[in-house]
């Protein structure tokens, strides 16, 4: 399931600050692990922080280059994960996988 955008963005070649969330609870029917993974597209997106139910979980990341993934388990009881980051372009995906 990809991150919609929660807000449109100007073409720009300045880096701009952008918020995306995805819902979780259609998966909180089946049983097992979950997994959440962040890609990033064609540019750098730096300062990124995650977000567990509207709460900052320990994860901040610097930086993470073009067509790279980042994973972490999801916790028990999420029902959204946002990420904000900035970018020069809303040029990052999500996917929620595995089994809750």
């Amino acid at each position: 399931m990809a991150g919609p955008q929660d807000h449109e963005y100007a073409p720009s070649d300045d880096k701009q600050y952008h918020h995306r969330t995805i819902e979780t609870r259609s998966i909180s029917a089946v049983v097992g692990d979950v997994w959440f993974a962040i890609s990033a597209g064609y540019h750098p997106m730096t300062d990124m922080v995650v977000y567990f139910n509207g709460k900052q979980a320990p994860i901040e990341i610097p930086s993470i280059d073009p067509d790279t993934r980042k994973v972490w388990p999801v916790p028990d009881g999420c029902e959204s994960i946002s990420w904000e980051y900035y970018c020069k372009g809303p040029s990052s995906s999500a996917v929620i996988y595995g089994k809750r």
